[in-house]
């Protein structure tokens, strides 16, 4: 029934005159609506489908089998996580995670929330990593997926900031509305071209460590002498976690690379808000280096322990400045449970 008022609405059509049978296409459907139609299927159904599910099953008793066998969007592992509801009447963050390219602990982020804005946590294991173009490109279709119409507030955490600065960019360009990018403690783009050994060694640990692949104490080397001792470390570590490993190291230091040729268009002008942990204040290179981008860019200082913007030390905290900068009213209670309070139709 919510698939036929759905199609109604968006075919300007009675419902009564569409069937299990009927397709989408003949009844007048084409690619613009299928954006919508997607989208509506997400907030309503809480269900991910594609265009090509839409092209490959046109006729809504098929369409209906297939959203009724897909993964809620809360449990998938695929590209996206979200808010257990998403609510019509609020605004929508779409955040980009962090250079492993996943978000490895996120209920804490969704309780945090609080039900005052919609959360959106796009992942970027699908993505194609051949070329910096082929990633920005990633992104913005899943946005545009999920949400057809702008404004929209685009957000990254560490790395993702960078990769959500070149996508509230690219979705500029296409002559859509970014009404607020929200960086969550990341590096300007001109200090991720500047990594040293010792600091790609640095992200690489800390990475391995939150994926739960701690290293022998004989590894604890620099970026480069690191990936020399993965090829002789079998009496250490079993080839199976090893080859774990070596992907995830593969992967941030493709992510790194790639995200050093991000192109800055420099007509563009970004509304830039840069959320730092207090113990990291002092970096005032960081900040004078965005500041390059967008003179009037606000800096906020939150509180909490600096070594991960979303720890459970940090997110409530961190979701209260959010709320305040996109002009969403109310505190929030962090010890009510998020998914409870949208379980609540409104």
């Amino acid at each position: 029934r919510v698939l036929v008022d759905i199609w109604a609405r968006l075919l300007a059509i009675a419902p009564e005159s569409i069937s299990t049978t009927a397709n989408f296409f003949e009844l007048g459907g084409h690619s613009i609506l299928i954006t919508r139609f997607i989208s509506d299927v997400f907030i309503q159904l809480e269900r991910n489908i594609s265009v090509r599910d839409v092209f490959n099953n046109p006729h809504l008793g098929d369409l209906a089998l297939l959203i009724e066998s897909s993964v809620a969007p809360w449990v998938t592992e695929n590209y996206i996580i979200s808010s257990p509801k998403i609510k019509k009447n609020l605004k929508t963050i779409f955040m980009l995670p962090q250079v492993s390219g996943e978000w490895n602990d996120s209920r804490g982020f969704f309780d945090a929330v609080d039900g005052r804005f919609n959360l959106i946590l796009l992942q970027q294991s699908n993505a194609d990593m051949s070329h910096t173009d082929k990633v920005i490109d990633y992104f913005v279709e899943q946005i545009l997926l999920l949400q057809p119409e702008s404004p929209y507030l685009i957000g990254g955490y560490s790395l993702g900031g960078l990769w959500a600065f070149a996508v509230a960019q690219r979705l500029i360009q296409l002559g859509f509305e970014v009404s607020n990018l929200l960086l969550l403690d990341s590096s300007a783009p001109g200090l991720v071209k500047t990594l040293s050994d010792f600091e790609m060694s640095s992200i690489v640990h800390y990475q391995l460590n939150e994926a739960g692949l701690e290293l022998p104490q004989e590894l604890n080397l620099t970026f480069s002498g690191l990936k020399q001792e993965l090829q002789s470390t079998g009496n250490l570590m079993s080839d199976e976690y090893i080859s774990q490993v070596v992907r995830r190291v593969d992967f941030v230091e493709r992510n790194i690379e790639l995200a050093k040729n991000i192109c800055i268009d420099e007509d563009i002008l970004l509304p830039i808000c840069l959320f730092k942990p207090v113990t990291h204040a002092g970096q005032e290179s960081n900040v004078s280096a965005w500041k390059n981008y967008n003179s009037e860019m606000n800096k906020i200082d939150v509180a909490g322990d600096h070594n991960s913007m979303v720890s459970e030390s940090n997110v409530v905290s961190l979701c209260d400045s959010i709320a305040k900068v996109i002009g969403v009213n109310g505190d929030g209670d962090p010890n009510k449970s998020n998914r409870e309070l949208l379980s609540i139709e409104e």
